[in-house]
């Protein structure tokens, strides 16, 4: 456990900014991937309807 602490304890750099973009870089490929979906099931015209 003694490289995650000399990771986080590191003052400014490239580490903080890895910890701070890479939560928001997945919310947005989520994103861009969902909307890309969404639009090409809308254009095939096979919106799926959940069984119930």
């Amino acid at each position: 456990m003694v490289a995650p602490c000399l990771v986080t304890a590191h003052q400014g750099g490239w580490d903080e900014a890895l910890m701070a973009l890479t939560p928001v870089a997945l919310l947005v490929g989520l994103v861009v991937a969902a909307s890309r979906r969404s639009r090409d099931d809308e254009a095939d015209g096979t919106e799926e309807r959940a069984p119930r």
